[in-house]
């Protein structure tokens, strides 16, 4: 079971230790992290993260580049997420113009349920 620190550092209600995430919201965090994360942000590893908030402002995100955008996605986690196993990603330009809804569908490794992960960006 995977189990990981709460990004928004709220401590435990009992204990006033840090939270902690498990199994399926731990996998989410880390998807959401890795999404929003643009390259060259993390400077001992430029190449981390999956470039998508770089590209909101273009004038046009059409199909080239949102392919681009999916495939940078799927990328950065095959590369920095290695239990979970990718079945779809889409990319819609939600109707604002500058945003994307980006869609995961994914199973945790050695798990037979499928599950699903959106985010606005």
């Amino acid at each position: 079971m995977r189990k990981d620190l709460d990004i928004n550092f709220h401590p435990h209600p009992l204990t006033g230790d840090l939270a902690t995430k498990t199994g399926d919201s731990a996998v989410k965090q880390s998807l959401k992290n890795i999404i929003m994360t643009n390259f060259y942000e993390r400077g001992f590893n430029t190449e981390f993260g999956s470039d998508v908030t770089s590209n909101l402002f273009e004038n046009n995100i059409n199909g080239v580049l949102s392919q681009g955008i999916r495939q940078n996605i799927i990328n950065a986690i095959e590369n920095y997420e290695p239990q979970v196993e990718i079945i779809d990603v889409s990319v819609v330009n939600a109707e604002s113009g500058h945003t994307l809804d980006i869609k995961i569908i994914y199973n945790i490794t050695n798990e037979l349920k499928e599950r699903e992960f959106t985010i606005r960006v």
